[in-house]
């Protein structure tokens, strides 16, 4: 966690330095290097060459940031109600990243109310939604506008 800020807060992430990323590889058709952030070890992995492509899709809490979604033009939101997208961290910190039961506890309702601040609001940006219903099992996905979700955001 950059300056010690949960990985919601746009503040933990250098979006500057994603947007930097994205326009040459979109706009110029430039290979760009980038270093994937490793959740497990807490490090960036080793350096990547991505290059120009028809298709780019762009992952992680932060690809709907307002400096990127203009490069955008397709959003998939994936979504899960907010009790499960709660259970989901839990088990994905004490599975996969060797939390205590705890300490994975305690993170899954710090990052809950983060995702409610700092993601939940891109809702509205998107084109389509994913609802996840179970760990790793989705529907859809469906357009946004049909969503029964769109009161939560």
């Amino acid at each position: 966690m950059l300056k010690n800020v949960i990985g919601y807060d746009p503040n933990s992430h250098r979006i500057s330095a994603m947007q930097q990323n994205i326009e040459p590889l979109l706009m110029k058709r430039l290979a760009i290097k980038v270093r994937p952030y490793d959740h497990a070890s807490g490090r960036p992995k080793q350096p990547l060459t991505v290059t120009p492509t028809d298709v780019l899709i762009l992952e992680g809490v932060h690809a709907f940031h307002p400096s990127v979604i203009p490069m955008s033009r397709l959003r998939y939101f994936i979504y899960a109600d907010l009790a499960k997208a709660r259970e989901l961290k839990f088990i994905a910190d004490f599975m996969e990243r060797s939390y205590d039961i705890q300490t994975a506890f305690a993170h899954a309702h710090v990052e809950h109310d983060a995702f409610i601040k700092h993601l939940l609001p891109f809702l509205r940006v998107a084109d389509h939604v994913v609802s996840v219903n179970e760990y790793w099992k989705y529907d859809g996905p469906i357009p946004a506008d049909d969503a029964q979700i769109a009161t939560l955001a």
